[in-house]
């Protein structure tokens, strides 16, 4: 009988030296995934913010391109504004100088 508790001891004691086997290789493989995932949130955080950085230059560099757009539209415009009052302007001018020349015209000849 002694020597059956003997054996069931000894069966015990490899079954828990297995169990503590597995359990070990369980915290190993749990620290291992741990590492890798903190790992990949670094390199994701990294990549986000890089993202996020050329995202910010390019906004800005497409803004300026248009801003210098958008003022050199508006010169144009102001300046083809002005050459129509200043082409008004001149056919008022030349009406007018039209206007005094057949007026002087009309005294020459009523002389």
């Amino acid at each position: 009988m002694r020597e059956g508790f003997n054996q069931l001891d000894d069966k015990l004691a490899l079954a828990d030296q297995g169990q503590d086997e597995k359990a070990a290789e369980l915290h190993t493989y749990a620290d291992k995934i741990s590492s890798e995932l903190e790992m990949a949130e670094a390199n994701s955080k990294q990549e986000n913010d890089e993202l996020h950085d050329r995202l910010d230059k390019e906004i800005k560099s497409l803004t300026v391109k248009f801003t210098d757009q958008l003022n050199q539209a508006l010169e144009k415009l102001t300046q083809m504004s002005s050459d129509l009052n200043s082409t008004k302007t001149d056919r008022k001018t030349l009406a007018k100088l039209l206007a005094t020349v057949a007026s002087n015209l009309e005294t020459d000849e009523g002389e």
